[in-house]
């Protein structure tokens, strides 16, 4: 459970080792499949995304943005004039509080990678 993120990857048990980012960034956008999912059961488990985006949060004093499902539209097979055509997520986008580690459910986060990469967005 987890993220490869990094060398050491994204954990519950290491993600105080991010700490050397904090106060560095103002949001990190998470565009990985199912990151802030929590399944029934798997509250405060190591498979908890909603817990592990939080933390991430608190850690580095920064808005943290993941989804809860599947990114499945991100796929070379989606490729318009030779980039990925991103459109909108998929599932529920969150924005973990730099304040207080609580998810809350967001339309948009506040850079879109579409626009980073200058790809069409729908």
């Amino acid at each position: 459970m987890g993220l490869q993120l990094g060398r050491e990857g994204l954990r519950q048990s290491n993600v105080n080792q991010w700490m050397q980012i904090k106060n560095k960034v103002r949001n990190i956008v998470i565009y990985a499949c199912a990151a802030a999912d929590t399944q029934l059961g798997n509250e405060n488990t190591e498979a908890d995304g909603k817990y592990l985006m939080g933390a991430l949060a608190l850690c580095i004093n920064a808005d943290v943005f993941a989804a809860d499902q599947i990114q499945y539209y991100y796929t070379h097979s989606n490729m318009r004039n030779g980039a990925f055509d991103f459109r909108g997520w998929e599932g529920n986008l969150f924005k973990f509080s730099a304040n207080n580690g609580l998810g809350m459910t967001t339309n948009k986060a506040p850079v879109e990678l579409a626009q980073l990469l200058g790809t069409p967005s729908q």
